[in-house]
């Protein structure tokens, strides 16, 4: 295998996963596109710059980045859509118990009262698999600050989960 092939195999990755992150963002499909082509001709252009290992944290920097903007033109918040959970929904009924599924609800409804940074976090690291440095280098922010993002964010899904149990 070419080392040409390789990389075109991870930009092909990089750009399903960012479609997908985009989706779970609340854009549209067109607008995922839009982002998605705009960032691989900003990584096309910086690529000689960029290290092997910086290329995947750095292109969904450059997506969310992209993504943000679009939505500052339209409006002021962005939010992670229901379709996000379904996706997961679809797969899990597939694969596992209805009571699983029925756990996914409980998730879901949990995640949307947390604050919208908190949601972005959890669904970079749980979702995405991503590293406490390569979302730190997402999200311009130091790795410890990512820790103990994800530390308040689980606080606040467990103080949800106790809320909507009543106790």
């Amino acid at each position: 295998m070419k080392k040409g092939d390789r990389l075109d195999d991870l930009l092909l990755e990089l750009g399903q996963r960012a479609y997908t992150l985009l989706l779970s963002r609340g854009a549209k499909h067109h607008e995922a596109e839009d982002v998605i082509q705009e960032s691989y001709y900003k990584l096309m252009t910086f690529l000689p710059e960029l290290k092997t290992e910086q290329i995947k944290p750095w292109f969904y920097r450059v997506v969310l980045n992209q993504y943000i903007d679009e939505k500052r033109k339209q409006t002021k918040s962005v939010y992670v859509s229901s379709d996000f959970f379904d996706q997961i929904k679809e797969d899990e009924s597939s694969h596992g118990s209805y009571q699983q599924v029925d756990h996914l609800d409980q998730i879901e409804s949990e995640f949307e009262k947390i604050k919208p940074e908190y949601q972005e976090i959890l669904t970079l690291k749980y979702y995405y698999d991503l590293s406490y440095d390569d979302i730190a280098d997402i999200l311009s922010i130091k790795p410890n600050s990512v820790k103990q993002k994800l530390a308040r964010a689980r606080q606040s899904i467990l103080k949800e989960r106790k809320d909507s149990n009543g106790t």
